[in-house]
């Protein structure tokens, strides 16, 4: 396995670590928490885009603009928000474990990606 990908994928498990252990939290009035969420999902895209894997840097580039707009008051924190956070999430954690397996960055399946966005 190439080391910068398995650098990555070994992080990506870290933020998703996170995530999932905060993701019900960010509809609460703790503004840091929501931060900390973002920051960890915008390190994911980051990771994801140097090592060139498009499905996940897709995924969390559009989870990051939610919780981004969340962050920055532009829209209002709905409960429904987190169902697609985990489905967004989810995927990732799906796609990373099928590298982790084969040793290399895989495809998405593209009707996934788009039901997810």
């Amino acid at each position: 396995m190439d080391p910068l990908l398995e650098q990555f994928l070994q992080e990506a498990r870290e933020n998703l670590a996170f995530i999932d252990q905060h993701i019900e939290e960010i509809g609460s009035d703790d503004p840091e928490l929501l931060h900390s969420v973002f920051r960890a999902a915008h390190t994911l895209k980051g990771g994801s885009g140097i090592v060139g894997f498009e499905a996940v840097k897709e995924i969390t580039h559009h989870a990051e603009d939610l919780l981004d707009m969340l962050r920055a008051g532009k829209i209002p924190f709905a409960p429904s928000m987190t169902e697609v956070l985990y489905d967004a999430f989810d995927e990732v954690v799906n796609l990373v474990e099928a590298a982790e397996e084969c040793g290399d960055i895989v495809a998405s399946d593209e009707q996934t990606v788009q039901k997810i966005v």
